[in-house]
C-alpha cells in the first residue's frame, strides 16, 4: 500500500521543517538578550544557524537524495 521509500522521504522532510522551526525559535529567543550578554546572544544565534543548516540539509537530501551526494564526491 505505502511504499517505504517514499514514507521514509516524507519523514525525513517533516523532520527537516521541525528543526528549521526550532532553529528560528531559537534565533528569536536570542535577541531577547540583554546588550551585557552579547556573548550568550551570539553562541545562542550560532546554533539556531546550525540547527537550521541541518534541517535545510535534511529537506534538501529528502528532495533530491542520491543526486546531492553523487554531486559532493559521495558514493552511496
Amino acid at each position: 500500500m505505502f511504499d517505504p521509500g517514499k514514507v521514509q522521504t516524507l519523514l525525513l522532510a517533516v523532520f527537516g521543517l521541525v528543526v528549521i522551526v526550532v532553529g528560528i525559535a531559537l534565533a528569536a529567543g536570542a535577541k531577547r538578550g540583554q546588550y551585557s550578554e552579547t556573548a550568550r546572544v551570539g553562541f545562542n544565534t550560532l546554533v539556531a544557524i546550525v540547527i537550521v543548516a541541518v534541517g535545510m540539509g535534511a529537506i534538501g537530501f529528502a528532495a533530491f537524495g542520491h543526486k546531492v551526494l553523487t554531486a559532493l564526491g559521495v558514493s552511496g
